[in-house]
């Protein structure tokens, strides 16, 4: 049986990736604040779990006791896939109004952190393929002005890929992992992202050119790549790969 595990399941990106996983047969949980379109939650494989990464005190539980559930002997495979991201607050430093960065770091930064600590507890020593994705950003290592939180918080992300890489050089049966950079996709946060005033995001006016253009990759498109990374034989792990690298 092949498990995955999607932190973000029910929009965009991560609606596209659990269609395409359980097209290929997987047992999908999904993780998300609200359902996924029909075709997804009434699926037989898939398995909805109500969660917000930002919710500090029952995160961690809710996700160990749907693990507890999983019988694990019965995996050939597991997979984990963070993809839950929150871009706001926008806006130069300097600007913002008492505003708190702590909910955008929690999701972006701190739960990955966290629930990446109780997945590899939970399958260190399972002898099965066991990787883990996360979707980070272009932004991680090249900011744009009035995204201070979410580049920084999208850097610590990266470094969550190294370090766990690195943390598992010498285990006998290794968790691998790598992070995802998606590029520009047709979803409802680059929807979002074109109703930002100029004063708050500077570069709003690329973003619209863009989407104008239609250089926005299709959520499935980029999906498809996800997929490919992950069950690539020669996994990137510990890299930062491209949506391009797999297309």
């Amino acid at each position: 049986m092949r498990i995955a595990i999607v932190i973000g399941s029910s929009k965009g990106l991560g609606a596209a990736v659990v269609k395409q996983l359980l097209e290929e047969q997987y047992e999908v949980i999904g993780f998300s604040r609200t359902e996924a379109p029909k075709e997804i939650h009434t699926h037989p494989s898939f398995t909805h779990v109500s969660f917000d990464a930002s919710h500090v005190a029952t995160r961690q539980d809710i996700f160990s006791n749907v693990f507890a559930s999983i019988n694990v002997s019965l995996a050939t495979e597991m997979l984990f896939i963070y993809n839950a991201a929150l871009i706001n607050p926008v806006g130069r430093l300097g600007t913002l109004e008492k505003v708190s960065f702590s909910q955008q770091v929690e999701v972006n930064l701190v739960a990955p952190l966290e629930l990446s600590n109780l997945f590899i507890q939970s399958v260190q020593s399972l002898t099965i393929s066991k990787r883990m994705l996360f979707v980070t950003s272009g932004v991680a290592s090249k900011p744009i002005s009035g995204w201070s939180g979410y580049s920084s918080s999208k850097a610590g992300l990266n470094m969550i890929v190294h370090s766990i890489a690195k943390e598992q050089e010498d285990a006998s049966s290794p968790v691998l992992v790598a992070g995802f950079n998606p590029g520009i996709m047709d979803t409802t946060m680059q929807q979002t992202i074109r109703h930002f005033q100029e004063n708050q995001f500077p570069s709003v006016a690329q973003f619209k050119r863009f989407y104008e253009s239609g250089r926005l990759q299709p959520a499935s498109i980029v999906a498809r790549s996800l997929i490919r990374c992950l069950q690539n034989p020669t996994f990137a792990n510990g890299q930062i790969v491209r949506v391009d690298d797999y297309l």
